[in-house]
């Protein structure tokens, strides 16, 4: 009798000890939650609400790079074990339950997404992600790429953010994604580490340049299967039609090289893909590539530079398919500038390729 009533007082303190600590950290955990939300999101209307063990989440996130941020921010806090559901810029961000673990508690495990999917969609002037990105670096870098490789192209971000990428996953989807914006419409996937493309090149060369790259660019372990047709031949055009043409596309975009060299940036072959499709419609006439550059530096390496510049256009024409001697390259360097180079626009714009029919 003695002995369960010392058990009996033993229970009553070891409850009261349990329930005091609780209150305690859940409270410490509430307050470090709504500080780091608000902090985070940088917006009005952030707040978080305990339920359990549960924190659910609200608020306006400008971005979804707010909307990481926010989601990092809340992991920081101690007891936090992880995020479950997603925040989302658009446009308000989503209740969204994080599971609490407390200090020496079991429970709460992570668990990856299974299996881990990325997609891509180009279509009708716009790219639309889907799937999960393992972290937000992964995510800024992907959209970065996107905006300088297909800056005609709406971005729609609906990624959502999981764990259990695979390895190497971070440089996978910036491959991918390059060829991806090379097409005039497709779809890009990874499935754990199988990476697929699908959809229509430009020209045929075009589709075995895009493939080549990226079954040489992907980390061993990962497959590469891809379907891509090739966009139907337009009629041809008349030299007139065909001068006026190159014009429009040059007007749209600038070719761009690694700075003072002849290395085209790889965020430029998409546009020449464009100049390529256009010349190929031109199947009669004969042009010069001409080079030209800002008044920066000397005079004599400004004239070498654009005549190298020049050649490096010509065989990436050459490569593509198009008759070499088609194409004659020209360096003007700086003897030929389209406006004044007083600003740093009037020299961007004398920074140039032009195609000029024979």
């Amino acid at each position: 009798m003695s002995f369960a009533k010392h058990w009996w007082f033993e229970g009553v303190a070891v409850a009261l000890l349990w329930i005091g600590l609780n209150l305690f950290f859940v409270d410490g955990m509430e307050r470090d939650l709504a500080a780091a939300t608000r902090a985070a999101l940088l917006v009005e209307g952030a707040g978080t609400q305990a339920r359990g063990r549960d924190i659910l989440l609200s608020g306006v996130a400008p971005t979804s790079t707010a909307a990481d941020e926010a989601e990092a921010a809340i992991l920081r806090v101690p007891g936090v074990r992880r995020v479950v559901g997603r925040l989302t810029e658009r446009p308000v961000l989503e209740v969204s339950s994080v599971e609490v673990a407390k200090p020496g508690v079991a429970g709460g495990v992570e668990r990856d997404v299974t299996p881990y999917v990325f997609t891509a969609r180009k279509e009708a002037g716009a790219i639309r992600l889907g799937g999960y990105f393992p972290a937000p670096s992964v995510r800024v870098a992907a959209t970065d790429l996107l905006a300088r490789f297909s800056p005609g192209n709406a971005l729609i971000d609906e990624a959502r953010s999981g764990h259990g990428a695979p390895e190497r996953f971070e440089e996978v989807v910036p491959l991918l994604l390059a060829g991806l914006s090379r097409l005039s419409e497709g779809v890009a996937t990874i499935e754990d580490k199988v990476v697929s493309l699908r959809g229509e090149a430009l020209y045929e060369n075009a589709a075995l340049a895009i493939v080549r790259t990226i079954q040489q660019g992907l980390p061993a372990g990962y497959r590469f299967d891809s379907t891509l047709s090739v966009q139907h031949a337009a009629p041809p055009l008349d030299p007139a039609a065909c001068q006026q043409e190159i014009r429009a596309v040059l007007a749209s975009e600038t070719l761009l090289f690694e700075t003072a060299e002849a290395q085209l940036y790889d965020s430029s072959l998409a546009f020449l893909d464009r100049l390529v499709v256009t010349l190929r419609r031109c199947p009669a006439i004969d042009a010069d590539i001409e080079g030209h550059t800002d008044n920066i530096g000397d005079a004599a390496t400004n004239l070498d530079l654009s005549q190298r510049r020049a050649q490096a256009v010509r065989e990436r024409f050459q490569s593509a398919g198009l008759p070499a001697e088609r194409f004659r390259a020209v360096g003007y360097g700086e003897t030929r500038p389209l406006v004044p180079n007083e600003s740093g626009e009037g020299r961007a714009r004398n920074r140039r390729i032009d195609i000029v029919i024979r």
